[in-house]
């Protein structure tokens, strides 16, 4: 079993050599600057909220299942419902799967990197990088 967890990056050393993701890196390689504003800007406030509300928790080193199961809401946007480990049992969050937030979704429950941004963080490189 260890070797499969020191593939997956789940090993102690692994774990604590994990790079970190900051603002600008999410981004460049899991969403857009564009389609991030746009999905803040004109989302429905409570898929803004659950994606605030999850990223808090992940920055916070939190743990989720990964599913695999896309669904689609009544606006045609796919999204994956997630359900974060707490200590008074588990929260779920529906994250709308903008541009490569499934690859996001996947590569952090692997253990290949913490990140140290928000939401806000995030709204604020995009608003910088859509200047530029």
């Amino acid at each position: 079993m260890n070797f499969i967890n020191e593939r997956r990056g789940r090993n102690a050393a692994a774990t604590s050599n994990k790079s970190v993701l900051n603002a600008a890196m999410c981004l460049a390689k899991y969403v857009q600057p564009k389609t991030l504003l746009n999905f803040v800007d004109t989302g429905r406030f409570d898929d803004v909220s659950d994606l605030d509300k999850f990223i808090l928790k992940v920055k916070d080193n939190g743990k989720y299942n990964y599913s695999r199961k896309v669904r689609q809401d009544k606006g045609g946007f796919n999204y994956k419902y997630i359900s974060v480990f707490e200590s008074n049992g588990p929260e779920g969050f529906k994250i709308v799967l903008l541009d490569n937030m499934d690859h996001f979704l996947r590569e952090y429950h692997l253990g290949l990197f913490t990140i140290d941004f928000t939401l806000e963080d995030l709204v604020k490189e995009a608003e910088k990088s859509q200047q530029a």
